[in-house]
């Protein structure tokens, strides 16, 4: 199933939640299935921190297919029989792809003439919530049927029914809640965007080659690496070892060791990391009903809700998944929650799908209760 490709392209200047215009908002996309003549049945599908557009299907020069391929296509939970699925790449998508096309970093500066790089205006979630409100909008989609996402993506469904409360009927969030705790925003968040903004390469403005990446970007890559897993993976991946000494090369680490580093290693040479500094900055920041009381932007929403968690998340522990569900229930509003297990943590909400496709199948195909009001 090859997703067809599209570019937006606003005709007019888009204005940042920093308070500065991007004289050209782009966003390339993908989408499956057809939109019916009503209108009605689109199915927003928001992507996580390292991921892009490519939520399903092949590239004719790749082997591996979208990351919520087991998801989305004729017959499962988002059924392209049924849904005009719409995934887009977010503002500063991180990866290094020649399909990737949306603004970010790597987009040349009119007044220089070079790429942005870091003096790209900071971009946060609300602002990659309201371009993709523009991408809907040039399709005449009014009302999504549905948006889904995990982790950032995830703060971006639940970031709609705050910013559009009357836009879909149903939103999805996949290992993701309200904001990131202190843990989170310190590691891997703060210290990654410190590692990578401190290197002389940064400071320069310097393009990161694939085949030679900065080592300060490595390794920030390699703290996101397990941050975004769980203890019971970094155990069978680092098991005790009582012979630890310092290492002064690469060669120096033991077999176990090398191996997150070198996924690390591959990690780098496949993303950008001007953008990731930018999505670090736009996930610190994130703050759901940031200028609003929470009850007031609950009760406003005309969504039901859909929150999933993993058991073992160490980004978005499940009791704060909890909390969020309680404060949506007790604001009138429809939601359900369940969790799953894991040994891949927070990342499960792209590798174990099948342990809630189901429950997001159900979700979509059963009447939800009428909300009061």
């Amino acid at each position: 199933m090859f997703p067809d490709t599209d570019l937006f392209l606003s005709p007019v200047p888009f204005l940042l939640q920093c308070g500065r215009y991007l004289p050209q908002l782009t966003l390339s996309y993908h989408s499956w299935g057809k939109l019916n003549p009503a209108r009605d049945n689109a199915v927003l599908i928001c992507h996580f921190f390292s991921g892009s557009k490519h939520a399903a299907g092949r590239y004719p020069d790749q082997k591996i297919p979208g990351w919520w391929e087991a998801l989305i296509g004729p017959g499962k939970p988002f059924d392209t029989d049924r849904f005009f699925v719409i995934c887009s790449d977010t503002l500063c998508c991180m990866q290094n792809s020649s399909n990737v096309l949306s603004c970010g970093p790597r987009t040349i500066d009119p007044d220089s003439g070079r790429p942005f790089r870091a003096s790209f205006p900071p971009v946060t979630i609300r602002d990659m919530v309201r371009a993709q409100k523009l991408l809907l909008d040039s399709l005449n989609i009014e009302h999504p049927f549905a948006i889904a996402g995990p982790s950032m993506g995830g703060m971006q469904a639940l970031a709609w029914g705050v910013l559009f409360p009357d836009a879909s009927s149903r939103i999805i969030a996949v290992t993701a809640g309200s904001h990131l705790d202190g843990f989170a925003r310190i590691f891997p968040m703060r210290i990654g965007m410190q590692q990578v903004t401190n290197d002389p390469c940064f400071i320069a403005g310097s393009d990161q080659f694939p085949d030679d990446p900065w080592h300060s970007f490595v390794l920030a890559l390699e703290g996101l690496t397990l941050a975004s897993r769980s203890r019971e993976w970094a155990d069978l991946s680092v098991p005790p070892d009582s012979g630890y000494g310092f290492a002064g090369s690469f060669s120096d680490l033991r077999e176990d060791e090398q191996k997150i580093m070198s996924l690390a290693l591959e990690r780098a040479r496949q993303y950008n990391p001007y953008c990731f500094v930018q999505l670090c900055n736009a996930n610190l920041r994130f703050e759901l009903f940031e200028g609003i009381e929470p009850d007031k932007a609950l009760k406003d929403s005309v969504s039901s809700y859909l929150l999933i968690a993993e058991k073992h998340d160490l980004l978005f522990p499940p009791e704060q998944i909890v909390e969020l569900s309680s404060a949506i229930r007790d604001a009138g509003r429809h939601v359900e929650y369940c969790s799953f297990s894991c040994s891949d943590g927070h990342l499960g909400g792209i590798t174990h799908t099948n342990l809630f496709a189901e429950k997001i199948r159900e979700f979509l195909t059963t009447t939800v209760p009428a909300l009061p009001g």
